[in-house]
């Protein structure tokens, strides 16, 4: 996979930049519809990048709007990340094989 300049989430078209020198593996800004991530190895890249479109989802889907969402938001996207994706992967990977 490549990291492509932009995706389109809820209709919306959101801009992926690559930056040298940002602090954080990747971060979402709503106010310019922009995932900047960190340039590094690609598979870390790729992870990122889906870590960030989660939270781009719930920003423009206005759940990361809600006070009490707000306090969870990380780790409602680590859960997805480390046991919803996985366990859909390992299930359609099973289904792939029948």
């Amino acid at each position: 996979m490549t990291i492509p300049k932009s995706v389109l989430i809820g209709g919306q078209r959101v801009q992926i930049c690559i930056d040298d020198n940002l602090a954080e593996y990747g971060q979402f800004c709503l106010d310019n519809l922009k995932i900047t991530l960190r340039k590094t190895d690609l598979p870390t890249m790729v992870a990122t990048l889906r870590h960030e479109m989660i939270h781009a989802a719930f920003a423009i889907s206005g759940l990361s709007h809600s006070k009490t969402f707000e306090d969870m938001e990380e780790s409602v996207v680590r859960c997805l990340e480390n046991l919803f994706f996985p366990a859909w992967s390992k299930l359609t990977a099973k289904q792939k094989r029948r």
